[in-house]
């Protein structure tokens, strides 16, 4: 005897397969076994899904899904962005604010950034350009081995686009500004700078500084998952005993050379003329007269 063909034994179990609808002469009565009325003498009985009046599971559940936050997805991109950088490189994002501004942080990591790093402390409030681009410079040592540095072209309060190209400074790197594009080129990096009518292409070696326009990528989304990863990772938060070489008269409000001596709303523009000249030589005659009064020229 074998336990795996182990059976009932003959004639003890009789099967459900008998001969349903035909007549008294099949054992079955006229009926065929499945009673007066009710719901399971109907034909058809039992559809699946069917929980018996209420609610099934297929209509409780969401129609447009959910979301795995393990679940991986796929995005086509092209074959030469990858030749970027190198196989296991490492972005870091690094700011300059109040403690709230760790939001920021967490949003550049849950779209692809691998730590983020806040410098935050009172004596570092009221910072204008050149005390910012110390405290951010200061930081920046901290972080070893890097190869490119790469900030926003101007921030949009002091529109001035000078903290860029004074962290290069301090560091004592190269720097290109107003990147629309970036290659590396072995221990270079390759970038096409945007200059008014044309473009320049220019070759640095790194480390380096590139200030980036808008032009220069366009950001990838969040993910699920990426944002779950991101809130439960930790940002490391820097003070001021946290940045190297770096002068106590150069920090916070103390350590700013410029001033505001007065803020105002932003003017409005008067309404403009329409001059129809008859001659190309009328209209440049007209438009350097205009030039010359408002002492533009």
């Amino acid at each position: 005897m074998e336990l795996s063909n182990l059976r009932p034994a003959e004639g003890s179990k009789h099967s459900d397969n008998f001969r349903r609808g035909r007549g008294h002469g099949s054992g079955n009565g006229k009926t065929a076994g499945k009673g007066h009325k009710g719901q399971l003498a109907r034909s058809g009985h039992k559809k699946p899904g069917f929980e018996g009046g209420q609610m099934p599971l297929y209509r409780r559940l969401p129609k447009r899904g959910f979301t795995n936050r393990n679940s991986k997805e796929i995005i086509a991109i092209n074959v030469d962005v990858l030749n970027r950088f190198e196989d296991g490189a490492e972005v870091t994002v690094v700011t300059m604010g109040l403690p709230k501004a760790e939001e920021v942080l967490r949003e550049a990591m849950a779209m692809g950034a691998d730590n983020g790093i806040l410098v935050t402390d009172r004596v570092l409030g009221g910072a204008d350009t050149w005390a910012t681009s110390t405290t951010i410079a200061g930081a920046i040592r901290n972080i070893k081995d890097y190869d490119i540095i790469i900030t926003g072209r101007q921030a949009i309060d002091g529109d001035t686009a000078q903290v860029g190209p004074q962290i290069s400074e301090h560091l004592d790197i190269p720097v290109i500004s107003y990147a629309e594009d970036i290659k590396i080129d072995g221990d270079s990096v390759v970038v096409q700078r945007q200059y008014e009518d044309r473009y320049h292409i220019l070759k640095a070696k790194m480390p380096c500084l590139v200030t980036a326009l808008a032009e220069l990528n366009e950001p990838r989304y969040m993910t699920p998952g990426g944002i779950f990863d991101a809130y439960d990772a930790e940002v490391t938060v820097w003070g001021r005993k946290d940045l190297k070489d770096v002068d106590d008269s150069n920090l916070g409000l103390a350590g700013s050379p410029t001033q505001i001596a007065k803020a105002s709303d932003k003017v409005r523009k008067g309404k403009g003329v329409m001059m129809t000249a008859e001659t190309a030589e009328e209209g440049v005659e007209y438009i350097m007269d205009k030039l010359l009064t408002k002492h533009v020229i």
